[in-house]
């Protein structure tokens, strides 16, 4: 075989397994951003909707518990809960 020829095998080789080894990495990165970026952000906004809707829309405004920082704290820990519990299924 030429010396042309062997470089053109191990130019395809490469370019196979560097594309082999860029989805991989692609695919690391995409779940990194979600894990990461993604659940906070989603579970934050859903979270301030649910307080949102508990503390302007259901509670009265004379109520006592409207102000109460627990239930902004249980919004937020059910938003996060529900888009982590979403992307595992």
């Amino acid at each position: 075989m030429s010396k042309t020829a062997l470089k053109v095998i191990a130019g395809v080789g490469v370019a196979v397994l560097l594309l082999g080894v860029g989805l991989k990495v692609l695919k690391v990165a995409t779940t990194i951003i979600w894990w990461l970026i993604m659940i906070p952000l989603l579970g934050s906004i859903l979270g301030l909707a649910i307080t949102f809707v508990i503390k302007r829309l259901i509670l009265p405004k004379e109520s006592p518990h409207r102000d109460n920082p627990a239930i902004t704290t249980g919004a937020f820990v059910a938003g996060w809960l529900v888009v982590l519990l979403s992307s595992c299924g």
